[in-house]
């Protein structure tokens, strides 16, 4: 069987050994876990509301750029392809979701693939600056509020903001076959497109900023709701590097890389492993729960008839 066919299934034995790991971690260290016993049903309603909008602000961001290539549709639309892409994501390793959304506006509107993969390529590099930036300004007020700083994570969001600066002075790299490489060079492609669309590329990054805060302000009610002492300049630190580390998306829902993240950083802050464990459980779970909660009804309008704009040309 040729690499090709074995890597997704590889992916998925990752994010099953990872999910098995923390799931043995909990049955062994149950009595670590009373803090799950905290959480009362209206700070749990608060945390599924911050993760609505946060779902509702990745449907604006791509609807953003199907308004860019003029195709236009219902918002219960693009929402609920947002949404389907979204449990997609959860459930399939590299992205599966969002090489199901691109098959959709293919097949259903006639946008190119590779039109598609390069606006939300370029899109990951600029939220890769973004959480990079929101790091930093987080870890300068953690250090100025309690003196918490950690090298290493003042190192990764460096090299973050680094290799974006980098990008904007080399020129776009040739198309490349290689698996790994040719994702970079679409993503570097991608983003320095979106910088030749001053427009686009301001949109992008306010809607973006609001994401990553709605993001960190999910864990930051997770925290006050498990009765975590977590200050929010630390919980934006936490979160920022997450997300970064959340990129590498070669597991079903970023299993690994995003976890290991969320649950090493708050331990330097003072947390226990399980009080770090059980506030990331808190959040995977509300996650899932909401998107493939908001998925059944939503992803029925994705194939319904009619469209409130023409489908997009190929080549406009």
């Amino acid at each position: 069987m040729r690499w090709g066919r074995l890597r997704p299934w590889i992916s998925v034995a990752v994010g099953m050994l990872v999910v098995g790991l923390g799931a043995w971690y909990v049955v062994s260290h149950w009595e670590d876990f009373t803090v799950l016993g905290r959480l009362d049903p209206l700070s749990l309603l608060g945390i599924v509301g911050t993760v609505i909008v946060y779902l509702v602000l990745g449907g604006v961001l791509l609807n953003t750029f199907l308004r860019r290539y003029s195709l236009v549709l219902p918002w219960y639309r693009w929402l609920g392809l947002y949404v389907t892409m979204s449990v997609g994501n959860i459930l399939a390793p590299l992205r599966g979701g969002t090489g199901m959304g691109a098959a959709y506006l293919r097949l259903a509107h006639g946008m190119k693939v590779s039109r598609f993969a390069l606006v939300l390529l370029g899109t990951s590099v600029a939220a890769a600056l973004v959480n990079a930036v929101l790091a930093m300004v987080g870890m300068g007020l953690s250090y100025a509020r309690s003196g918490w700083f950690n090298l290493p994570a003042v190192i990764a969001a460096g090299l973050v903001l680094a290799a974006g600066g980098v990008t904007l002075i080399i020129p776009n790299p040739a198309p490349s076959q290689r698996w790994g490489w040719k994702v970079v060079v679409k993503a570097l492609n991608g983003w320095n497109a979106l910088i030749q669309d001053r427009r686009l590329l301001a949109k992008v990054l306010l809607i973006t900023l609001a994401l990553n805060l709605v993001h960190a302000g999910t864990f930051l009610l997770i925290y006050r709701a498990l009765g975590l002492a977590v200050g929010p300049e630390v919980v934006l630190t936490i979160v920022s590097l997450g997300t970064v580390a959340s990129m590498v998306a070669l597991t079903p829902a970023s299993l690994g890389p995003y976890d290991a993240v969320l649950i090493a950083l708050p331990t330097t802050f003072g947390l226990t492993v399980s009080e770090a464990l059980a506030a990331l459980l808190v959040f995977r779970g509300a996650m899932l729960a909401t998107t493939l909660a908001l998925a059944g009804p939503l992803s029925f309008t994705v194939w319904s008839p009619g469209s409130s704009g023409p489908p997009s040309s190929p080549d406009a």
